[in-house]
């Protein structure tokens, strides 16, 4: 799943420049991660997207990658896969009862504050 043409008419980071696409080391060590994450290895992180000024997991305020050893954050089917699930995620956030959390959250990390 590339950005769709017109976002990359409007957007020049939608190109896959050659600075963001791994080199094989970069992937075999980012699948050896989440091989051991998956199998629940010491050591291992998880890959997630917090979506509040914390840096911990926080309940419907987390995203994670999948927790398959098929799916590979180097690819970027499944990265942007995993990236447009976090922002529709936000997005119902933003509509819900949770959306005073989720500006408070933005107000706390924009005043640098509110990390634990």
């Amino acid at each position: 799943m590339r950005w769709p043409e017109d976002a990359k008419k409007r957007l020049e980071f939608g190109y896959p420049f050659a600075e963001i696409i791994n080199d094989k080391d970069t992937r075999l060590a980012l699948d050896a991660n989440q091989f051991a994450w998956v199998h629940g290895l010491r050591g291992a992180a998880e890959i997630q997207l917090t979506l509040s000024a914390q840096c911990k997991p926080n309940g419907i305020f987390t995203s994670w990658l999948p927790r398959l050893t098929s799916v590979h954050l180097w690819d970027e089917n499944d990265r942007m896969a995993f990236v447009i699930r976090t922002a529709r995620q936000f997005s119902l956030l933003l509509k819900s009862s949770a959306r005073p959390l989720v500006e408070k959250a933005i107000s706390d990390i924009y005043h640098g504050g509110g990390v634990s």
